[in-house]
């Protein structure tokens, strides 16, 4: 069986007397794009250094692609990396130290002029390819850098809050862009943007106190098979036969204007929130919200104020 494109086992790290990662063990399914979440200080950003080798862990081992850190040169052009700040050459234009980039990948040129091409236009940077450094923006810099990260189609991407300080439009098209890489490669993001991560991960990994207190797939760890809520005008008459017969009595509550379905199993549940929709708009019931599941956010704060009272899934 070939190893987890990322693996930790057991890593600690200190700064000093504090211990930013207390154990953190955790394996990234191939394929998966993972969502590693927590609040300031959670450790997010020492365990992307301990994984890129730039921080050295005290303890517990750490892979990329079966390879540890101290080989990560075995690795050149396997994994693509952002890191949260990130700075370009102030006199150099970005279209030229991208191709500096594809180079240093071992690209002969014209595959690395034709890589920055691509993915400056992944980006949506390619008609400012010939700024410099020192002209680009925040949000120009943050696109760099994951174009960057991009060249050469790794099979491994970590990303840094990839789409912070970004405007809507190029925070959509990194969102699309990374949907697409599902299935295709690889993906670690980390963010403090929940409802982003909500939206396009696979999975998720909540880290709190430099400890993982909850790991599994995003629908597991939102209950989105196991839930859903639909609000409505409080003063509607409901079907509430219907309902009752298609989902049990037991199984349903309605108070202020909220129907509340839970359900034992995961299965079917597209169908079954489908469903739920269905027997109210036929009912004639005018719908505000729907929601699968709880919140991304209320996972996260259950695990953060509960001090892990979250279990894990697999």
């Amino acid at each position: 069986m070939s190893a987890p494109p990322v693996a930790l086992q057991a890593v600690t790290k200190r700064y000093g007397r504090h211990e930013a990662l207390r154990g953190v063990t955790l394996n990234v399914e191939r394929g998966s794009l993972l969502g590693l979440i927590g609040p300031n200080g959670a450790g997010k950003t020492t365990t992307f250094g301990v994984l890129c080798g730039w921080l050295r862990a005290d303890g517990g081992s750490a892979s990329l692609l079966g390879v540890p850190p101290a080989a990560m040169e075995r690795l050149r052009g396997r994994v693509g990396v952002m890191p949260q700040d990130s700075h370009f050459p102030p006199a150099l234009p970005i279209v030229r130290q991208l191709q500096h980039f594809a180079r240093l990948q071992g690209l002969p040129r014209d595959t690395a002029e034709r890589e920055a091409e691509r993915v400056l236009h992944e980006v949506g940077l390619w008609e400012s390819r010939t700024k410099k450094g020192s002209e680009l923006s925040h949000g120009m810099l943050k696109r760099a850098a994951l174009a960057q990260a991009l060249l050469g189609q790794p099979e491994l991407l970590l990303l840094d809050e990839p789409t912070n300080g970004l405007d809507p439009e190029h925070r959509r098209r990194v969102l699309d862009l990374l949907v697409s890489l599902r299935g295709k490669a690889t993906v670690v993001v980390s963010s403090h943007l929940l409802g982003d991560l909500e939206e396009i991960c696979t999975h998720v990994a909540i880290l709190v106190g430099g400890v993982v207190q909850a790991t599994g797939r995003t629908e597991e760890l939102t209950r989105a098979g196991r839930r859903m809520r639909v609000r409505v005008d409080p003063g509607q008459t409901l079907p509430m036969e219907t309902l009752h017969r298609r989902f049990g009595a037991d199984n349903l509550r309605y108070h202020g204007g909220l129907v509340e379905v839970t359900r034992s199993e995961d299965d079917d549940a597209k169908d079954a929130f489908a469903a739920l929709l269905r027997v109210l708009l036929d009912g004639g019931v005018d719908i505000q919200d729907a929601q699968r599941g709880v919140s991304l956010e209320e996972v996260f704060l259950s695990a953060t104020q509960a001090g892990g009272g979250l279990t894990g899934a697999s």
